[in-house]
C-alpha cells in the first residue's frame, strides 16, 4: 500500500494487455463478417431489382407492341368493311340495271305479241313469229327469277391469301352438299379427321377438281381458315385439353363456293375421357422453395438449385394427367410426392414449352400431394401454370 492505494504489479498489466488484444481480434472478425453479409445482401437486392426492372420493361414493351398491332388490325378491319360495302353496292346496282333491261324487253315483247294476235291465225308465218316471241318472253321471265334469287342470296367473302374479293353465291336448286366426317385418331394435342362428299350437283362438275376449306373456331374467337386443298384428311394440331373447339368444312369449284357443313364441336378432354380437376397458379397453389428464383402471379422463374412445390391437395385414388406450361422445361426434372413416399410418373411428352406426365395416386396422403419441378442446370426455367386431369373410370 502506498498513500492508501494498492500498487499494480507488472504481471497484472501484461494480463490486461493480452485480454485487450484478444477482444480486439474478435471484434475485427465480427466486423469483417458483418461487412461480408451486408455486401452479399446488397448484391442479392441488386439482382432482384434488375429482374424486377427487366420484368417491368418486358411487360411495357409487350403492351406497347400489342396496342400497336391492335390499332393496325382495327384499321385493317375498317378498310376491309368499307371495301366490302362498296363492292356489295356495285353488284346490287348492276343487278338492278339488268332487271330494268329485262322488264323493258318483257314489256316490248308483250306489246308485239298483242299486235300479232290481231292478225289471222291461219297465217303460218305469223304463227311462227308468235311462237318464237313467246319463247323469248318465257326465257326472259326465267332470267328475271334467277336474278331475283341472286340478289337475295349473295354473300361476299374476303380471301387474304389471294387479296381479292370473291362472290359466294348460293343457288336454291343448284349446289348441294352433304358430308360424312370421321374421327380417325386422337392424342393429347391433336385430332385427325377425314370427310367425304355424298352428293354434289351443279351442271357438269369434275369431282377430281373440287377443293375444300376447313375452318376452326377456338373458344370465343372467330372461325379461321386452317386448311385449303384437295385432300379429304387433315390433322388439327396444337390443341389444349381444356378448350372447346368448333370446325366446319365447305368445298369450292372454280368460282363457285358450296355451303358449309354443320358445325362440329369437340373437347379433347372429353374425347380422351379426362376430367379437369385443377389449374394451379403461381403464388396461389404452387410456390418457390429456397427463394433461389423469382415468383410472380403470372410465373415462377427457377434458377440453378431451386424447386417449385405444392399444392398439398388431397386427391382421390386414380390415374392422373399432369401438364406443365412454361419455357425451358427441357432443363427441368419433375416428380409427384407425399411427405412419406413418391408416386412414380410416366412422362408422355417433354418440350421447351410443355411437360406432360401420368401418375397413379394409389396411396392415402397425409399432408396432401404435391407436384414438384427441379432445376439442376445453369439455364433458368419458367413455369406459368399446371393443369391436373383425372382419367374417368
Amino acid at each position: 500500500m502506498h498513500n492508501g492505494h494498492k500498487l499494480i504489479n507488472i504481471s497484472d498489466i501484461d494480463s490486461l494487455k493480452k485480454e485487450n488484444i484478444t477482444i480486439n481480434s474478435e471484434n475485427k472478425e465480427l466486423l469483417n463478417l458483418s461487412e461480408k453479409i451486408i455486401n452479399l445482401k446488397n448484391k442479392i437486392e441488386l439482382e432482384i431489382n434488375k429482374l424486377n426492372k427487366l420484368y417491368d420493361e418486358t411487360t411495357n414493351n409487350l403492351t406497347k407492341s400489342f396496342n400497336k398491332k391492335h390499332e393496325q388490325l382495327l384499321k385493317y378491319e375498317k378498310n376491309l368493311k368499307d371495301e366490302l360495302n362498296n363492292e356489295t353496292t356495285k353488284i346490287k346496282e348492276k343487278l338492278e340495271n339488268y332487271l330494268t333491261e329485262i322488264n323493258n324487253i318483257i314489256r316490248i315483247s308483250e306489246k308485239i305479241q298483242k299486235g300479232l294476235n290481231k292478225f289471222e291465225k291461219n297465217d303460218k308465218n305469223i304463227i311462227k313469229n308468235i311462237t318464237y316471241i313467246s319463247k323469248i318472253n318465257k326465257t326472259k321471265k326465267n332470267m328475271k327469277n334467277i336474278l331475283l334469287q341472286l340478289m337475295k342470296n349473295i354473300n361476299i367473302i374476303y380471301e387474304e391469301d389471294k387479296n381479292k374479293i370473291k362472290y359466294d353465291v348460293y343457288f336454291f336448286n343448284g349446289i348441294h352438299m352433304t358430308s360424312n366426317i370421321e374421327l380417325i385418331d386422337i392424342n393429347l394435342t391433336s385430332i385427325n379427321i377425314k370427310w367425304n362428299i355424298d352428293n354434289i350437283k351443279y351442271l357438269d362438275i369434275d369431282n377430281n377438281k373440287i377443293k375444300y376449306i376447313l375452318e376452326l373456331k377456338k373458344e370465343t374467337e372467330k372461325f379461321e381458315k386452317i386448311y385449303e386443298g384437295n385432300n379429304t384428311k387433315f390433322i388439327l394440331n396444337n390443341l389444349f385439353l381444356k378448350n372447346n373447339y368448333e370446325y366446319r368444312i365447305c368445298y369450292f369449284y372454280n368460282d363457285l363456293i358450296g355451303p358449309w357443313t354443320n358445325i362440329h364441336n369437340f373437347n379433347l378432354s372429353d374425347l380422351l375421357n379426362l376430367e379437369l380437376k385443377d389449374i394451379l397458379k403461381p403464388n396461389k397453389q404452387i410456390k418457390l422453395w429456397k427463394n433461389n428464383g423469382l415468383i410472380k402471379d403470372e410465373f415462377i422463374i427457377l434458377f440453378n438449385g431451386s424447386i417449385q412445390y405444392g399444392p398439398y391437395f388431397f386427391y382421390e385414388f386414380g390415374k392422373y394427367l399432369v401438364i406443365y406450361y412454361g419455357e425451358g422445361l427441357l432443363n427441368g426434372d419433375f416428380d409427384c410426392v407425399d411427405t412419406e413416399f413418391n408416386f412414380p410418373i410416366n412422362i408422355l411428352e417433354k418440350s421447351e414449352t410443355k411437360c406432360i406426365y401420368e401418375v397413379d395416386i394409389s396411396k392415402k396422403s397425409r399432408q396432401g400431394v404435391e407436384f414438384r419441378a427441379f432445376n439442376h442446370k445453369n439455364d433458368f426455367i419458367i413455369i406459368k401454370n399446371i393443369e391436373v386431369f383425372k382419367y374417368k373410370n
